[in-house]
């Protein structure tokens, strides 16, 4: 549902033809929360017929776009494609946790290890896991929980590392392996 805001219209100026001319505009703000300056005619036409804004317009396409090519080609297609972008260019999260395992704790490990169809971010002597979260993990924490029990009943031991654990992560790690690492070496 689109609001219009009719009283406090802003002052939109533009060049015409190499002369300023001023106009008032009309903020409507979409259900999604995306707001948009518009003329009073065209912001008269959004308020009668109520259609979504670009954002949402997009959005609906692209799940459509991705329902269909799932349909056709099965849910893991992209796949091969994150992973190989992925590989090519990680994440500061993932570069940070790389130069721990590499030069820190010097432990063999695979990267974007294919599990059902999701990606393990690194993957340490076969049977551990290690996930690095950052920020736009806040926003999907249910299903998050769903991939970690997941991941551990495909049999793997699942250590999940946040933003801020990123500093300590190499005690993190070692603690997590435990005398699992000794064995293993």
């Amino acid at each position: 549902m689109n609001i219009v805001d009719w009283q406090h219209p802003i002052k939109w100026t533009r060049l015409v033809k190499g002369v300023k001319r001023t106009e008032n505009r009309f903020i409507v703000t979409c259900a999604c929360g995306n707001q948009r300056p518009l003329k009073r005619a065209d912001a008269q036409k959004v308020e009668r017929e109520q259609p979504p804004c670009y954002k949402c317009t997009q959005r609906q396409k692209a799940k459509l776009g991705y329902k269909t090519t799932a349909e056709k080609y099965g849910k893991s297609f992209a796949l091969p494609y994150v992973r190989e972008y992925q590989l090519t260019h990680p994440s500061v999260l993932n570069l940070a946790m790389m130069d721990i395992l590499d030069n820190v704790l010097f432990i063999p490990y695979e990267r974007e290890v294919r599990c059902g169809n999701g990606l393990i971010d690194f993957v340490l002597y076969g049977t551990f896991a290690i996930e690095v979260n950052g920020y736009w993990h806040t926003f999907s924490q249910e299903r998050d929980e769903r991939r970690a029990k997941f991941i551990r009943e495909q049999g793997y031991e699942l250590l999940i590392l946040e933003q801020a654990d990123i500093p300590d992560a190499a005690d993190r790690v070692m603690e997590f392996l435990g005398e699992s690492l000794r064995v293993a070496i």
